[in-house]
């Protein structure tokens, strides 16, 4: 069965997605699904291509939290949508309508076949240093604290 017949057969577009999101080679499960957000007509007055198809814009973010992302997503939280887009990469623009920009170097109208190649940032050598150090403070205090319950018991 080609992608288009499982996808006329879908009941729901969050089916759609994974369905399409299976289809997609190599693209993250987020990518893949913002990108067909972007091709369903039915949400354009939400989300679309800005009309360069540089950037992705949210026309008003209350709107588009409650119509459409429980839709795609397990949830409807626009900051966690932002947060996802940060997570890949994307940049964030307010425009003076109340509507938020989002771009990306790749995510470009026509670019579909370069998706793939978008990944979720890996923290840098500060944010690993700073878990290390954290969990060694954490040994460190349990440590603190079995020698206090030795040193009582010693008594």
């Amino acid at each position: 069965m080609s992608t288009s017949d499982r996808l006329s057969q879908a009941s729901s577009p969050l089916l759609q997605a994974e369905i399409f999101d299976e289809e997609k080679q190599g693209s993250p499960s987020f990518i893949a699904k913002l990108d067909y957000m972007l091709k369903d007509t039915t949400v354009s007055p939400y989300i679309s291509w800005s009309p360069c198809g540089e950037k992705i814009v949210v026309f008003d973010a209350s709107s588009f939290s409650t119509k459409v992302l429980s839709r795609y997503f397990k949830h409807s939280n626009f900051t966690s949508f932002v947060r996802q887009l940060n997570l890949y990469g994307f940049h964030k623009a307010s425009l003076d309508n109340g509507a938020c920009e989002f771009s990306h170097p790749i995510f470009k109208r026509g670019n579909e076949h370069l998706f793939k190649d978008i990944r979720r940032k890996i923290p840098s050598g500060n944010d690993r240093e700073l878990q290390v150090a954290r969990a060694e403070i954490e040994q460190m205090s349990v440590y603190v604290q079995e020698l206090r319950c030795m040193s009582i018991c010693t008594r």
